[in-house]
């Protein structure tokens, strides 16, 4: 089972204190963890499990090795062969768990193994196909996300990697990895947005792969008082680290359905670089199967259930953009027929805490005045070229960079230059033949809500479906195609079913001396229920970078919409 890792420098500097995670006195009829702060993509919290029962099986002592003896474990460990790799596949098998932060359902997990297709099955060689999907659903400050992982790897059957693919979802944020091992070196590739590296890795037959935890659990179930070291790569991180594993004993573990099974229980402890990264404790059965895990430095427990029960709540693929969103104070009556609305943007009390802070810049038909008290006042007017009394405006000229072709809006391409040809009849004005492209945009494509990360134009009208993205991208690549400077606007937008404002994408055209906001996904002029974070060209820049940008917006925004 594998948990997010995406905030290894916090989880570092907010090691949870074992000793003060589990409580010796177990006449009490309460059994209470308690965890340090979580990392950025969950929320900080208190998970609180209580009982009435009085006949808990009393429990070892459950502290954690000191210093000293965590050198020992290590020198011991390395005394002693890591645990290598070696025949033990003897069946597929699957597990599916459910997410629980502070008693509430926050995603799941699913793991699979299965024997690859083999011409000789009984071979010794024949290959295991591996496959983790998780998802967590969580939120900061007024902000909610989705974060979801497609995982997918190749190995022997003595279980040594081949190659992995993994795909890591954040909202619209996309990050790709993919390796194979070759020559005693697992070459890594990581993707995001255009931007595209290559780690290697010197790789030795005995390290371990993405799943080694369940793997070596439930090939050799440990027993008490065992320890156990696993030189892996992780999970998320695609690094190679060591995971560090101590059966402490066997004691009644509260479930949810109010039992308490007898279980093994394992500390566990994670370490890149001899750096501890991480730290968790595991609950398995006598079989070596993971009942219950809990991760210390985000007080997050995850439990062994069945399918359906671990993906009630869970949010389709299709929904996890739509899922982007920040809670607002206030309510905009007729979104879609706003000219003219204000806005006071702060910086949420939890991100201040951290020293984070908001930024609303000004944009075409956005006018900023910055208060005394901290926070923004924010003006938004689509028609208006000069800011009001007060506010800061902006001036911003089209450059080259606005009308030429790039790697994601690709205006020469002869299906874009073939479809802006055929929209537009007669001789019009800019601004008719921008409004006319916008409209055209709305009818060539199918509005989903699943967007993906930045897809070059000529490629999403052959698709001929997409999100506020990818509508936004053809705009700009069709008002290019005709010699109109385009840019993508990225901010949020007014939901008037949930009042909530959405991740959302759309293009900025300048059309007779001045920027108009259009919104493809409608079909003309943008209205002014949206707040705008950044705006680009995608010239010479990656646009995973805009769109981060505008997700660490969202994560620290407090919203008040003014009548």
């Amino acid at each position: 089972m594998l948990w997010y890792h995406v905030a290894a420098s916090h989880a570092v500097s907010q090691r949870a204190n074992f000793s003060q995670i589990f409580k010796r006195d177990i006449a009490l009829s309460h059994f209470s963890i308690a965890a340090d702060r979580a990392c950025w993509l969950t929320l900080a919290g208190l998970l609180l499990i209580s009982s009435g029962c009085d006949f808990i099986p009393e429990r070892p002592p459950l502290v954690a090795p000191e210093k000293a003896n965590a050198t020992k474990l290590q020198s011991e460990a390395q005394a002693k062969l890591i645990e290598p790799p070696s025949v033990g596949f003897i069946s597929d098998w699957e597990s599916w768990y459910g997410y629980y932060l502070n008693g509430q359902l926050v995603g799941y997990s699913h793991t699979s193994a299965k024997r690859a297709a083999s011409e000789s099955s009984g071979s010794q060689d024949e290959n295991i196909a591996y496959k983790v999907e998780e998802q967590l659903r969580f939120r900061r400050g007024r902000s909610t996300s989705v974060q979801q992982l497609e995982q997918s790897s190749n190995e022997s059957r003595r279980g040594e990697l081949q190659s992995f693919e993994s795909t890591l979802k954040f909202g619209p944020l996309v990050t790709r990895y993919s390796g194979t091992v070759a020559n005693n070196v697992l070459v890594v590739d990581v993707a995001r947005g255009t931007d595209r590296k290559t780690r290697r890795i010197a790789w030795e037959p005995h390290f371990r792969s993405l799943v080694a935890v369940e793997q070596s659990l439930r090939r050799t179930p440990m027993k008490s008082g065992e320890k156990r070291t696993l030189k892996m790569l992780f999970p998320h991180r695609y690094r190679l680290g060591t995971i560090e594993l101590w059966c402490t004993g066997q004691t009644g573990v509260p479930m949810l359905d109010g039992s308490y099974p007898s279980l093994f229980e394992i500390v566990s402890t994670e370490k890149i670089d001899d750096e501890i990264v991480a730290e968790q404790v595991l609950w398995t059965d006598s079989q070596g199967v993971i009942r219950k895990q809990l991760r210390s430095e985000s007080g997050m427990m995850a439990y062994l259930m069945d399918r359906h029960s671990a993906t009630i709540d869970s949010v389709p693929d299709g929904e996890i953009f739509e899922q982007t969103a920040v809670d607002v104070s206030g309510e905009i009556d007729d979104p879609a027929k706003a000219s003219r609305m204000a806005f006071v943007v702060r910086t949420a009390s939890d991100a201040a805490a951290e020293g984070k802070s908001i930024s609303v810049p000004t944009t075409p038909g956005q006018f900023v005045r910055k208060m005394d008290g901290g926070g923004f006042q924010v003006f938004v007017d689509q028609e208006a070229d000069e800011p009001p009394e007060g506010f800061s405006g902006t001036k911003l000229q089209p450059i080259a960079a606005d009308e030429e072709p790039n790697a994601i809006i690709d205006s020469r391409h002869a299906s874009i230059r073939r479809i802006a040809t055929a929209s537009i009849r007669g001789q019009l004005g800019d601004r008719e033949v921008a409004m006319t492209l916008a409209r055209t945009t709305k009818d060539l494509l199918s509005l989903t809500s699943q967007s993906k990360e930045m897809t070059r134009s000529s490629a999403i009208v052959q698709e001929t479906v997409g999100g506020s993205t990818e509508y936004a991208i053809v705009l700009a690549s069709l008002l290019r195609a005709k010699n109109i400077a385009s840019r993508l606007a990225l901010g949020i937008k007014y939901d008037p079913n949930e009042d909530v404002m959405r991740y959302h994408v759309w293009t900025i055209a300048f059309v007779d001396g001045r920027w108009i906001s259009l919104d493809a996904t409608e079909g003309g002029l943008a209205a002014s229920d949206r707040i705008t974070f950044v705006t680009t060209n995608l010239k010479d820049a990656n646009p995973f970078n805009a769109v981060a940008a505008t997700m660490a917006m969202m994560g620290r925004a407090d919203i008040e919409i003014k009548p």
